[in-house]
């Protein structure tokens, strides 16, 4: 592949980590467009533009880019290939996902069939490549029949999900040890708790006897039982509530094996009551004037990290200096990069408990020292959240970088204000907007625009 789409893939993997979605979309459209046409390129774009769609909850979008995605496989690898059956099970996890499993299975026992068909892969050079697609397809077709009671083929699929691995991926890959832990839950489910048990264990012994760091193994075998547990939780629910028809809700979705617990119709209202999915905060950077601040909202499941990532692209910082929260007595912060901080990428906001009125700090430069306030605005729903925008509005643009703090930046106001000393001012802040919110927020339009566009168009 040439160096410039591998660049734009890392790009957008990188927007969709700091869950920037919607650049993400857009830098794999930028790809599709100079990716070889009828090419393992235009293949590669077209997946991973529709796992962004995905992502985003567009599953018309997301199930358009995987159709055209299975049209280009069976041109250019054919009907009976590994791209071929990954294209289908990617269209069948838009379902899945969606919990519409019996519309899934047909792809899914389709991509599986494939599989079969191709064989065991060989060892000794695909081990090496570290792909994981045939195991990805197993998983998600064994994930499905799961979820609909069908255990004997759960397990059949499970296990060749576990065979490919060990052939295919390390023995410390995650995808290998997620594997080890789907079959340990369904075997156990199935009744069989003692295969259950030395799957586990086999698992978690592969990881500890190799030579890496011991904080990461232990990091990766918590990571695969907590999704492990999730995805024996949704069986257990989906079990008890198999006989009662309901609508399920919308959780964020993936094109990984879904993991979310189920829940009825009935107890999904008693939850809404007590939890909260998403947070309306506002954004106030101190000590200076006129004021500048942000209104956004911000699902709870996402961590400080997150959050700094959003209130960089909120305010119109450019993420170039250190920063900090600071909520109660206790910092946090990238331990990458400060060693005396808490680990920001630990704890998700809804760990604080934060009710509406609820405050803490962010600090941004430790040379400037931009001093922006957090306040918990309203607490919503998982259907509020998704109804809006995630940034709403504000007011006041971001000051210059490096511009000398509060001070520095209301001097710089004062400078703008006046022609005379304007003239002085570099070249770069002509163009500079006092009242010029970041791209991301919806324009506004005015009373006179608004009326402008509503009038018939003549030619």
């Amino acid at each position: 592949m040439r160096t410039l789409l591998k660049d734009l893939f890392f790009d957008a993997q990188d927007f969709l980590d700091e869950g920037e979605t919607a650049l993400a979309i857009k830098t794999y459209q930028v790809a599709l467009e100079k990716a070889k046409k009828d090419d393992a390129e235009e293949f590669l774009a077209l997946t991973f533009l529709g796992m962004s769609f995905d992502q985003a909850d567009d599953e018309k979008k997301a199930t358009e880019c995987f159709k055209k995605s299975q049209q280009l496989a069976a041109k250019v690898f054919g009907e009976k290939s590994i791209e071929f059956a990954s294209a289908l099970s990617n269209e069948a996890m838009t379902y899945s996902n969606r919990d519409r499993h019996r519309q899934a299975e047909p792809l899914l026992d389709r991509a599986a069939s494939i599989l079969r068909s191709l064989g065991m892969p060989k060892q000794s050079k695909r081990a090496k490549e570290v792909e994981g697609s045939e195991v990805e397809v197993y998983s998600n077709a064994a994930n499905c029949k799961a979820h609909l009671g069908k255990m004997p083929d759960s397990i059949e699929l499970f296990t060749l999900a576990l065979q490919t691995a060990k052939v295919t991926l390390p023995k410390n890959h995650p995808m290998r040890l997620r594997a080890a832990m789907d079959l340990s839950v369904v075997l156990g489910a199935a009744g069989e708790s003692t295969r259950a048990l030395e799957c586990g264990l086999e698992a978690i012994g592969a990881i500890a006897n190799e030579d890496s760091d011991p904080l990461l193994a232990f990091s990766m075998v918590f990571e695969a039982f907590t999704q492990a547990t999730g995805f024996a939780e949704s069986l257990e629910v989906e079990s008890k509530s198999s006989s009662k028809s309901s609508k399920r809700d919308k959780a964020a979705v993936s094109n990984i094996v879904p993991l979310f617990p189920k829940e009825t119709a009935s107890s999904r209202s008693e939850t809404q009551k007590e939890s909260c999915a998403a947070y309306q905060l506002k954004i106030s950077l101190k000590r200076v004037k006129p004021l500048v601040w942000r209104r956004i909202v911000i699902l709870s499941s996402l961590s400080l990290a997150e959050l700094h990532y959003l209130i960089q692209e909120a305010m119109g910082w450019e993420d170039s200096h250190l920063h900090e929260f600071r909520i109660g007595n206790s910092r946090f912060g990238d331990r990458k990069q400060m060693d005396d901080v808490k680990n920001e990428r630990t704890l998700n906001l809804a760990d604080f408990n934060l009710q509406v009125g609820s405050k803490f700090e962010y600090l941004y430069d430790f040379g400037d020292d931009w001093h922006h306030v957090i306040e918990v605005e309203k607490r919503l729903s998982r259907a509020e959240f998704e109804a809006g925008e995630i940034f709403v509005t504000g007011k006041g643009a971001c000051p210059p970088e490096d511009c000398g703090g509060p001070f520095g930046f209301m001097h710089l106001l004062e400078a703008l204000g006046d022609p005379d000393a304007r003239e002085n001012l570099p070249e770069w802040l002509e163009k500079y907007d006092p009242k010029q919110l970041p791209d991301c927020f919806p324009v506004k339009k005015t009373k006179k625009s608004a009326k402008a566009t509503s009038q018939p168009s003549h030619s």
